[in-house]
């Protein structure tokens, strides 16, 4: 498993940019979610540490599954086509990889010198050897800033949630478990009540679609600082923002109008990053076209969902 967990990182994070920022991400892998591997930190140079990680990433490149890259006085990590189809041939379960995308959802737009401050603020008892202590280490308060991996079991998560189809057959065979109406009330005037489950499903789907998406994208264009990049970033973060503003009006209950008019801006916003997409292509990479063109189609079927909840739309 060590191995596949090495990879299944590279796989979420797509360029680690580091030796130290690797570590940094197993070592809070394994503190905050219980994983289970043979790893063991010590406190070091750069804080914690484990020379195993080291070696089986070299082993890892030395047979062709990640490809490393020396510049500036750095090493990058990919995985390779290679490391790809190893992880499709092992059996991995889904909870370690709901595990790692949520580790990835909080982590990955961190860079290395946040992430090196995040461990040594929230794990001082690593940074005794630190060369570089007085730089990172701000001491706080503890907080709980990561979901235990029990909890993810709880909420019955699964990988790539983002068809109707599947909403509604998991909304009716949990509803009919409980004893509970899997329909969403309408009311006389135009508000609406939605059940709870039906509410976490939706949810579901922004947090692990468009979120996760929406990180990666941000995080692709952040070595390119042109005024069109800026303005691909700028719309998708007002459409995160509307996106959250419907969620919140679809828990508490609203007017049909309001609705229309939050998802009609969503729609002409979506419209606007398809113009940029075409406008400024040759400014962006391929991949991060076609993770723009994933949040794009995301978008859209989350607005498909919640238009079947109101029977005017």
């Amino acid at each position: 498993m060590k191995k596949s967990l090495l990879l299944l990182l590279l796989k979420y994070w797509h360029i680690i940019s580091g030796r130290v920022h690797f570590q940094k991400i197993v070592f809070l892998l394994i503190k905050n979610y219980s994983f289970k591997t043979n790893y063991e930190f010590k406190p070091y140079r750069f804080g914690p540490y484990c020379q195993a990680i080291q070696e089986d990433i070299k082993e890892l490149v030395k047979h062709g599954y990640i490809h490393e890259e020396a510049r500036n006085n750095n090493h990058y990590y990919q995985i390779t086509k290679y490391g790809e189809q190893y992880l499709l041939e092992k059996s991995i379960s889904k909870l370690d990889e709901q595990v790692i995308q949520e580790l990835h959802f909080r982590l990955g737009h961190f860079s290395s010198s946040q992430l090196v401050s995040y461990v040594y603020s929230h794990y001082p008892e690593y940074t005794i050897y630190s060369e570089v202590k007085g730089k990172f280490f701000k001491p706080q308060n503890s907080l709980r800033d990561f979901t235990p991996a029990d909890a993810l079991l709880k909420e019955k998560m699964v990988h790539s949630p983002v068809f109707i189809d599947w909403i509604k057959k998991e909304t009716e065979a949990s509803c009919k478990r409980l004893g509970i109406s899997s329909e969403p009330k309408t009311m006389e005037t135009n508000d609406f009540q939605i059940g709870e489950l039906y509410f976490s499903l939706l949810k579901l789907i922004f947090k692990e679609e468009i979120i996760t998406k929406a990180y990666e994208i941000l995080k692709s264009l952040t070595s390119n600082n042109s005024k069109e990049v800026s303005s691909i970033n700028k719309t998708i973060i007002t459409t995160l923002e509307a996106i959250e503003d419907i969620l919140m009006l679809l828990q508490e209950g609203a007017l049909l109008g309001i609705y229309l008019e939050l998802s009609n801006w969503v729609r002409n916003n979506l419209g606007k990053l398809r113009e940029k997409l075409v406008l400024y292509e040759v400014d962006i990479s391929s991949n991060t076209v076609s993770q723009i063109e994933v949040f794009v189609k995301n978008v859209s079927i989350f607005l498909e969902d919640t238009d079947r909840l109101f029977p005017s739309t």
